[in-house]
Parts: structure tokens; sequence; C-alpha cells
């Protein structure tokens, strides 16, 4: 019986811990109508917590849809950060991109990424 009892004590914190795993995430976007493209610059924050730390993600990219043939073009110029100080340096950084580039230059970038 002790050695049942031992085993269930150690699992114990592997239970306790699995049990506090907890994410949040939410998104920010900004959608520009061209032409022939929808664009959105898109920006997902992630917060994982567990019993000893907390993790925030961000994701930045842009996700295009071709109107010409409604192909989907997702996670362009995807990049990951830690610090949403660069992730939002980041998110406006695409956002000037898409905005102050050339529309079939734009689309070349977007089709051969």
């Amino acid at each position: 019986m002790e050695v049942v009892n031992e085993n269930v004590r150690s699992k114990s914190k592997i239970l306790d811990y699995l049990k506090s795993i907890n994410v949040d995430a939410s998104n920010t976007h900004i959608e520009i109508e061209l032409d022939s493209m929808l664009i959105s610059v898109v920006k997902i924050s992630s917060v994982t917590s567990t019993l000893n730390k907390q993790v925030n993600n961000y994701s930045v990219s842009l996700v295009c849809v071709d109107k010409s043939n409604n192909m989907i073009y997702n996670d362009v110029f995807l990049k990951e950060f830690n610090n949403n100080d660069q992730a939002e340096e980041y998110f406006n950084e695409l956002l000037e991109k898409v905005k102050n580039t050339n529309e079939a230059e734009l689309k070349n970038l977007i089709i051969s990424y």
C-alpha cells in the first residue's frame, strides 16, 4: 500500500503543474483592400502561464486573399516575438510596407514568399 501512496504523491506535482497551464490569446488586425488583393496585417498575442512562470508570445504576419482566384496566402513575412513593443514595431512596418508599395510589386512579393 505504501508503494501505491508514494506513486500517487510523486504524480501529484506533475498533475498540479499540468492543471495550472493556461493559455490566453487575442489578435489585432487591420485590413487593406487593394484592386487585386485583400490584405490583413495580423498580430496574434498569447500568454501562457503555469505554476512558476508566464510567457508572452507575439506573431506578426500578413494574411492575403487574391481576389482573382480566391487563393489565400497565410503567414506572409511571419516573425515571432517575446516583446510586445518589438511586435508592434514590426506590425507597423508591415502596415507601412503594404500602404507604400506598388500593388503589382507587393503582389509579386506575397506570391513568391
